[in-house]
């Protein structure tokens, strides 16, 4: 996911259910979280205060099924651009 913070790449991990495993520091700043204490472990839901959460999540769903890289470019609330790359992350081949 890109933010509207010129040079900051978001970067989060989910697992299988999306919840998020790790953040960095851009993503907390993106959704206004000092830091990632209040979400890992919380789903997109829980943490994304834009109105384009499905989106996001059909993409990451999207990757788990087809095990495939999912980019996506839209606009969402606020007028924010978000542009997702998403991409499976394999461990012993799961």
């Amino acid at each position: 996911m890109y933010s509207s913070f010129p040079g900051e790449d978001i970067v989060t991990v989910e697992d299988l259910s999306l919840r998020y495993l790790a953040c960095n520091k851009a993503f907390c700043k993106l959704i206004g979280y000092k830091d990632d204490k209040n979400i890992l472990g919380k789903k997109l839901r829980d943490v994304i205060p834009f109105n384009c959460v499905g989106i996001l999540e059909e993409c990451s769903k999207k990757v788990i099924q087809t095990q495939a890289i999912q980019s996506i470019t839209f606009v969402c609330s606020h007028n924010k651009i978000i542009k997702q790359t998403a991409t499976p992350i394999f461990e012993n081949g799961v």
